[in-house]
């Protein structure tokens, strides 16, 4: 579901406080691609980071979840680099925190008015004589009376998954870099645990990885969106 850019940061406070409830997550995909240059589908994912080798466990695991969204879509996941017609270039990490201020008014409450009541009592006193005696009693009305300002702060990490294709037969032949597609995805939570949100991000992405978005999107999926992409290994 897309959701228009007006309204993505009160969508990011609130799935920020909510999240724990609603477990909903705001993901952005920017996804380019040269659609006339796409000519096969079998693909190797390698290692984008400068210092991460793609026989790092982590990488394997990640990579394990881009491969099974791109299967989804009609590719096919191959062993070795004679067999591939697409060569992926997979990047990801999480930068640095970014702090959030923001104000908000609160209500006070307090004593608006009342009301006064009195009651008057007639007593007939023995010798036949008569006596009156009143009590008044005050009934306070409560309700708000102003409201205050507060100013509170929230921090936020960017998580970020870089898929970045290109055409290995071209590369093999001419030994030219033909780029094919390009697909950015993030996320901005208040956690920088990449590892649980990687397959989120990816789920999030699956049907644009590869694609032409023609600008940044932003997405929102549920931690346990029936539409997960799952690693199988």
């Amino acid at each position: 579901m897309r959701i228009g850019k007006a309204v993505l940061l009160f969508l990011v406070v609130v799935v920020f406080f909510l999240s724990g409830c609603s477990r909903r997550y705001i993901v952005n995909v920017d996804s380019i691609n040269d659609r006339s240059a796409i000519t096969g589908k079998n693909f190797v994912i390698v290692s984008g980071n400068k210092n991460i080798d793609a026989s790092d466990l982590q990488f394997m695991e990640y990579a394990c979840y881009v491969a099974a969204a791109l299967e989804k879509k009609g590719y096919t996941a191959v062993d070795s680099i004679g067999k591939a017609d697409l060569e992926i270039y997979m990047s990801y990490g999480v930068g640095e925190a970014e702090r959030h201020v923001y104000s908000y008014t609160t209500p006070v409450w307090g004593q608006t008015g009342g009301e006064t009541t009195t009651i008057a009592n007639i007593i007939k006193e023995e010798d036949g004589s008569t006596k009156y005696i009143s009590s008044t009693s005050y009934t306070p009305d409560y309700g708000i009376t102003g409201y205050q300002e507060r100013t509170d702060v929230y921090t936020t990490y960017p998580k970020y998954i870089i898929l970045d294709a290109y055409d290995l037969k071209l590369k093999q032949e001419n030994k030219k870099l033909k780029q094919l597609w390009k697909t950015s995805i993030s996320n901005h939570g208040g956690t920088k645990e990449l590892r649980k949100f990687f397959p989120i991000m990816i789920t999030a992405a699956q049907q644009y990885i590869g694609e032409n978005t023609g600008e940044e999107i932003s997405l929102s999926v549920g931690e346990e969106d029936e539409a997960a992409v799952k690693c199988v290994r």
